[in-house]
């Protein structure tokens, strides 16, 4: 693996790790919390569609295309899911992302919209920066609606505790 990807890879884990530590913070009950956000209104929801681009990405390592054909629209999620299934939904993904990248020749690329070729290392990035994402509008979100914050989000961002 080189020095890039194992890079990219560490910058995939501290993403994944701020979405586990939202998830295990806010427990069961605030997965349903609703949220001022069309499609995406529950904390579970978003975590649903973020284990749903992942497989995308999961996917594209595999077959050397990525395609969001099989990405669900963001009002098909259901919410229901508990920590322990997402959690371990996550883990499972991520175990077979580090797998297939360790698996990977470090030379190939992956064909994205119009014929892009991305690198293992832009291609771990983009899915970061999806994750990512995610926690800034969780973040946005608790601070906007009253919820706590997960001290390892404030402790991990900067970020300024809540009144």
């Amino acid at each position: 693996m080189t020095k890039e990807i194992t890079g990219a890879l560490k910058e995939w884990q501290f993403a994944r790790l701020n979405t586990i530590e939202f998830i295990k913070s806010i427990g069961n009950e605030g997965l349903r919390e609703e949220l001022p956000r069309l499609g995406l209104d529950t904390f579970c929801k978003h975590f649903q569609e973020m284990i749903n681009v992942q497989q995308a990405y999961v996917d594209a390592i595999r077959t050397g295309v990525m395609s969001f054909e099989n990405v669900q629209e963001n009002d098909a999620f259901d919410g229901n899911a508990s920590v322990e299934e997402l959690i371990n939904e996550m883990e499972t993904l991520d175990s077979e992302l580090e797998q297939l990248i360790a698996d990977t020749d470090y030379s190939f690329e992956i064909i994205w919209d119009e014929g892009e070729r991305k690198t293992i290392s832009n291609h771990l990035c983009a899915l970061s920066t999806h994750e990512i994402f995610h926690i800034g509008q969780l973040v946005g979100f608790c601070y906007a609606c009253g919820f706590n914050l997960p001290e390892a989000i404030i402790e991990f961002w900067g970020l300024s505790p809540q009144e």
